[in-house]
């Protein structure tokens, strides 16, 4: 392989990481370097930090506030999610599970059939009535399914949103890709949804709840931009196809759980894929004084967004007010998140136990890719691509979003944040949505 592509190989410890990596460039030969796109797999270190609490990078779960404990439908309900179709119209929606690169270890993260058996019989324990969902594997590279406690989140991230997807959207279908958590792991899962083998599900909605923060080279987490141009070209193909993609904006605050280099002060993250203009990223917002179908909503301190340091600003986020990068070289790029949603916290059943509850925007994504599933249904057919329409509407419908303007700020870590404020804003986007107002205007 050396040899082949003029790179030199080796094996690296940073931390508890083992990886394979490489020094210098990866060479083609000339007459393939207008065919090639990019070159994976040489690199395995891992680029998964997940958007939920507890988070991979940090042994402090994301606080969750004072509260009342809400379930997925509860949430459904107070945004007016449209009613459910029996069947759901065939609709699936595509989850993402991450395992280490290192196809020899197993256990490395998935879920159990019977703790979502449990989940939907028992339903946190207020009787039977959702429908559990099918749920279909697909091992696109390593080892697939390998339920494991002592994995942690991994097998608390699966599970859950599997159980939230399912709540969300009584009768959809559910598509688990397993995949590795390195650049060749992501490319190769996204292409598999859009483009399913044989047998496999054809999802309509791809929900992430993970990411990691953009070229930070402050941090062993990063991506190449060989791999963001791939993803994102894939998320582009997939809004042809007429597929909605959503992702989580993170749990990090405004730093996205980056610490700052020696002197160097702290600089504000987003993550990718929610970066991503062809990815719908979701932030995260607290609901308080519930009363009935009456409630308050405000920011939930911890969501991340903010500016984009890969992306420019799309046509779409025009006259939106999208600020300018809130580090000391200020640039206009894509504003993060789109939209916002309950963070606070659900419980889920994960090796038979209720666990919980656990907070965090990648509850966010599950839930909003539910509503979509209902839409689909609803319509007969799948509204794909949002994000033009989101601003559309977020400029001129003042009755489609709940803008969350309190005040709060999402600056963590020392680094700069930025602040809700009406209309968009780099904590919570436009808000959350009314299920219905979207519903009727798609």
């Amino acid at each position: 392989m050396n040899a082949a592509f003029g790179v030199d190989l080796g094996i690296y410890i940073f931390g508890s990481q083992i990886y394979r990596g490489r020094e210098g460039p990866i060479h083609v030969p000339r007459n393939l370097v207008q065919v090639v796109e990019g070159i994976f797999g040489f690199d395995t270190r891992s680029l998964v930090d997940t958007a939920s609490s507890p988070p991979a990078t940090s042994p402090v779960a994301p606080e969750r506030l004072p509260g009342a404990i809400l379930s997925p439908d509860q949430v459904a309900a107070l945004y007016k999610f449209p009613k459910a179709e029996a069947g759901m119209g065939g609709q699936c929606i595509a989850l993402l599970s991450f395992a280490d690169p290192d196809e020899t270890k197993v256990g490395t993260g998935g879920f159990l059939p019977t703790d979502i058996e449990a989940y939907f019989n028992t339903y946190q324990g207020i009787g039977p009535g959702f429908p559990t969902p099918t749920v279909s594997p697909v091992v696109v590279k390593g080892l697939g399914n390998r339920p494991n406690r002592a994995a942690g989140i991994d097998d608390l991230e699966i599970t859950g949103d599997i159980q939230l997807a399912g709540t969300a959207a009584p009768g959809v279908g559910i598509g688990v890709y397993f995949t590795t958590w390195d650049e060749d792991g992501w490319i190769r899962a996204i292409k598999r949804i859009i483009y399913p083998d044989p047998g496999d599900p054809e999802p309509s909605i791809i929900s992430i709840s993970i990411g990691a923060p953009e070229f930070a080279l402050d941090t062993k987490i990063t991506w190449s931009r060989a791999a963001v141009e791939l993803i994102s070209g894939a998320f582009r193909e997939a809004a042809q196809a007429g597929i909605t993609v959503l992702a989580a904006s993170g749990d990090g605050g405004s730093n996205c759980g980056v610490a700052a280099i020696g002197s160097d002060p702290p600089r504000a993250h987003v993550l990718y894929p929610a970066s991503d203009p062809w990815v719908t990223a979701c932030g995260g917002t607290i609901i308080r004084n519930l009363a009935g179908s009456v409630f308050a909503e405000a920011t939930w301190p911890h969501t991340g967004g903010g500016v984009s340091d890969i992306f420019p600003l799309p046509t779409w986020q025009v006259g939106a007010n999208i600020p300018l990068s809130a580090n000391s070289f200020p640039r206009k790029g894509r504003g993060v998140p789109d939209i916002a949603g309950y963070a606070n916290g659900y419980c889920i059943v994960v090796d038979g136990t209720r666990l919980g509850p656990f907070a965090g925007t990648s509850g966010v994504v599950p839930l909003y890719a539910g509503l979509i599933a209902r839409i689909n249904a609803t319509l007969g057919h799948n509204v794909g691509y949002l994000n033009p329409t989101l601003y559309y509407l977020g400029v001129t419908s003042a009755g489609m979003f709940s803008n969350i303007c309190d005040g709060a700020s999402n600056a963590s870590g020392g680094a700069p944040g930025y602040t809700s404020i009406p209309g968009w804003n780099a904590c919570t986007g436009w808000g959350s949505i009314n299920g219905i107002e979207l519903m009727r205007f798609l």
